[in-house]
């Protein structure tokens, strides 16, 4: 009975434990690391509430942990902008939608070769792709900002 309740305990406790913690680093691990990037806040958001990535030992692991979190969320996105094809009204929107899915398609194929351990990739390589990722999904929401339809497309 006793070792049934402690078992209970610890997975109870494991479970509502913070995620950056099961995932191997603190909160302020995490502020630590992501204040070093030009936008700590989503940086911070993503790794505190993903327990897979991680551990980060050195800026190594943690330029792998941002170029596998760019991959999800561009994933993520792309499967979000498709989703919106069916909203759009006309040609204008048809077009800006179409073009932000081919910026989600390259984004991802050029993460893709970036966290390849097969493939050479510099540490500025990685922050170029890291850049472009951005780029893109600002350019994306630009495109329908400029019709004048974001707030309906975008989500």
């Amino acid at each position: 009975m006793a070792l049934r309740l402690f078992i209970t305990l610890v997975s109870v406790s494991l479970f509502l434990s913070p995620p950056a913690i099961s995932a191997g680093f603190t909160p302020g691990d995490i502020k630590s690391w992501c204040n070093q990037t030009p936008y700590p806040q989503p940086c911070e958001y993503f790794l505190s509430h993903n327990p897979k990535y991680g551990p980060i030992k050195q800026k190594s692991d943690f330029l792998k942990v941002l170029l596998q979190l760019a991959l999800d969320r561009s994933k993520h996105a792309e499967t979000n902008t498709y989703k919106l094809g069916s909203k759009c009204r006309n040609q204008r929107e048809k077009a800006a939608w179409s073009d932000c899915l081919e910026l989600y398609e390259y984004t991802i194929l050029r993460l893709n070769r970036t966290v390849d351990p097969s493939t050479k990739c510099t540490q500025v390589d990685a922050q170029t792709w890291l850049s472009t990722a951005l780029t893109n999904l600002e350019t994306c929401r630009t495109g329908f900002m400029e019709l004048g339809v974001g707030d309906y497309i975008l989500p």
